[in-house]
């Protein structure tokens, strides 16, 4: 986030900032937001990778970061989970729980929790990546405040990091600024 802000001015309100990924990206940025709500008030995860264990390990024990939800305070963080109704087979060769039954397990602990939670199961098929920027369309609360830290009109789509499979979104929306 300092990298972004020192290029763009961004809001610093987390409740206008989204991070995102699918799979390990959605598992990274529930994570991120777990540990840095004062950076990331909004996920939103794609057929996120829950199933995992410590660290985003592939080892036993499952669903560590549900884990870690239920047991710490709630913090102030909005979710959108989408998950395929599909997506049911067990990861790891079976070993392992499903993505589906990991997301549920999730979104009910989150809901336990009393966490704000928008939870997507699409039906007959796996989740898209366009399913993702359909949801970023309209974001949560509001449209963010993104403009050039250089003078001069600027148009973009959105302004975003990617790193290790998650996105983190400050704007979801074409903008022309004047700095």
């Amino acid at each position: 986030m300092p990298w972004l802000r020192g290029k763009w001015r961004v809001t610093h309100d987390p409740a206008r900032t989204i991070i995102t990924g699918s799979s390990a990206g959605g598992l990274a940025s529930a994570y991120l937001a777990l540990k840095r709500p004062d950076l990331f008030g909004n996920v939103l995860s794609q057929s996120g990778a829950f199933w995992r264990g410590n660290e985003g390990s592939n080892d036993a024990p499952y669903e560590w970061l549900t884990g870690q939800y239920d047991s710490l305070a709630q913090q102030p963080v909005r979710f959108f989970l989408d998950v395929g109704s599909r997506e049911s087979m067990g990861a790891m060769g079976g070993a392992a729980p499903s993505i589906l039954e990991a997301n549920r397990r999730l979104r009910d602990v989150l809901r336990a929790k009393g966490y704000p939670i928008e939870y997507f199961e699409v039906p007959e098929r796996r989740a898209r990546p366009g399913d993702v920027a359909s949801a970023l369309a309209g974001p949560p609360r509001g449209t963010c405040d993104v403009r050039s830290a250089q003078p001069g009109p600027v148009r973009y789509e959105a302004a975003a990091v990617l790193c290790c499979g998650f996105h983190v979104w400050v704007s979801s929306r074409a903008l022309t600024s004047h700095a």
